[in-house]
């Protein structure tokens, strides 16, 4: 039986050792689904996780209740939904992204069924109590969702705590679920989230850099990026002076910053010379960060 809180929707997964008893399964799954209306969905879902044999046949379906799974059942087989494994993982990696990924009730549902998710995230939201971030909550799950707050929490000032809560909250769910990373690994927002798992600094540490760093990289001016494909050292003796190089990618690829008309008269530049570069993009408040 379901143990712990009931959950709106269940993962129903079966496996066998060809594709053919797969589908057979499905079948007598249907059969069984369509005899016993009243089963809980929840119920099926712990049962076929726990007491049957993994093989490398594999098929999943989400549902919420039997009318819903015995449609699902019944539906053709998407891609998506079934695997045939040809090698396992020996290692679980956590890659935590930086901005760009936000957007407005994110992990919404995750905060109103999952318990563990939505005491990581009011876990954050006290620790911020005293800094100027203590309101986030109210910008990731807004009273009112409209063209105003989506467009509050693309501000960098925001999106950075919003984004480490929401990563930070996710892998205290899967660890509870006993998805235990080997390696973390992250992008910006990111690294600070994999960094405190990995016990670099505590939470109220990571939560104050980035409330620090929200706020200071907020105030920078606004500017545009540019990919150059030049190493560094050959960019440097084309590059104006009021431009700088932001970033060495590798030995042959380098990103330029500065304010956006300077930074588009320089693509400009490059193009005339057959300097390969992409588009001009936001820097300070966006890919920068």
């Amino acid at each position: 039986m379901q143990t712990g809180n009931p959950k709106p929707l269940s993962l129903i997964t079966w496996s066998a050792k060809t594709e053919t008893s797969v589908a057979n399964y499905a079948k007598r799954l249907t059969d069984f689904v369509d005899s016993n209306k009243h089963t809980n969905v929840a119920d099926i879902a712990f049962t076929l996780q726990n007491t049957r044999a993994e093989f490398n046949n594999r098929r999943f379906i989400i549902a919420g209740d039997p009318e819903e799974l015995s449609a699902k059942l019944n539906a053709p087989i998407e891609a998506s939904s079934s695997k045939n494994l040809t090698s396992k993982a020996t290692e679980i990696v956590f890659m935590f992204p930086g901005q760009g990924s936000q957007y407005v009730n994110m992990g919404s549902e995750l905060y109103n069924n999952e318990p563990v998710f939505s005491a990581a995230v009011d876990e954050c939201i006290d620790l911020l109590k005293d800094t100027p971030h203590a309101h986030i909550f109210d910008v990731i799950y807004p009273k009112i969702t409209d063209e105003t707050s989506a467009e509050t929490i693309k501000n960098t000032f925001y999106t950075q705590p919003a984004i480490f809560i929401m990563e930070y909250a996710m892998a205290k769910l899967w660890t509870s679920w006993g998805i235990q990373p080997a390696i973390l690994t992250g992008h910006s927002i990111g690294e600070f989230v994999a960094a405190h798992i990995a016990g670099v600094f505590s939470l109220k540490d990571a939560l104050l850099l980035i409330s620090t760093r929200a706020k200071m990289v907020s105030e920078v001016a606004k500017g545009s990026m540019l990919s150059v494909r030049l190493d560094a050292e050959t960019l440097e003796t084309i590059l104006p002076a009021n431009l700088s190089i932001a970033v060495i990618n590798s030995n042959k690829l380098s990103v330029v910053a500065g304010p956006d008309d300077l930074v588009a008269a320089f693509s400009e530049e490059l193009a005339k010379k057959d300097i390969p570069g992409s588009c001009c993009k936001p820097a300070t408040r966006s890919i920068r960060q």
